[in-house]
């Protein structure tokens, strides 16, 4: 994380302050403290969806989208951010197979730059680094994140699928030198 105060860098420090589980989901708790002691506090809630669950209909024919794609859904909430305060996220997304990504509300993130695999020319792996852009008017920001379908898990082999796992045996009992204790019965 990281903040500016009319237009000049400002050396905050970042705390992770813990996650809750709330409804089926974590949301992930930050603090920044700001140079003057002020401190803001930051929630981050991922998920996961398929593309439907996201969007309508015409939204998916717009955006060349098919139903069933695998949807990374963050969604960042800021409680407050004094007057002139910039604060910014850094996002880093690996995008070797991520199709689209949409941000709510437009125009939250800044400075996107495209990171090719230099050490590997006929790689596809591209990574996306950008800021996600909070202030006193825009406290909310959402990064939906559209990926290329899951592949199909192999078949199972079927005489793996239908073996039955060995039961388990009881460790040996460790030595310590004196006979081993003859067994309880019952009587």
């Amino acid at each position: 994380m990281g903040a500016e105060k009319d237009g000049k860098a400002l050396d905050v420090k970042t705390n992770w302050r813990g996650y809750f589980l709330k409804e089926g989901r974590a949301h992930f708790l930050y603090e920044v403290v700001l140079p003057d002691g002020v401190r803001l506090s930051i929630q981050e809630t991922p998920d996961y969806f398929t593309s439907e669950q996201v969007l309508p209909e015409p939204a998916l024919d717009e955006l060349a989208l098919v139903h069933g794609l695998p949807t990374l859904y963050r969604s960042f909430l800021v409680d407050a951010i004094p007057d002139g305060v910039l604060l910014y996220a850094r996002l880093r997304s690996d995008g070797e197979h991520l199709l689209r990504r949409e941000l709510y509300p437009p125009g939250v993130l800044r400075n996107e730059r495209v990171l090719e695999d230099a050490s590997n020319a006929a790689s596809a792996k591209k990574t996306f680094v950008s800021e996600l852009v909070f202030s006193q008017a825009s406290l909310l920001a959402n990064v939906v994140s559209f990926y290329e379908p899951l592949p199909d898990l192999p078949a199972a082999d079927k005489a793996k699928g239908d073996a039955k796992p060995a039961a388990k045996q009881p460790a040996a009992p460790k030595s310590n030198g004196d006979a081993p204790a003859e067994p309880k019965q019952d009587r």
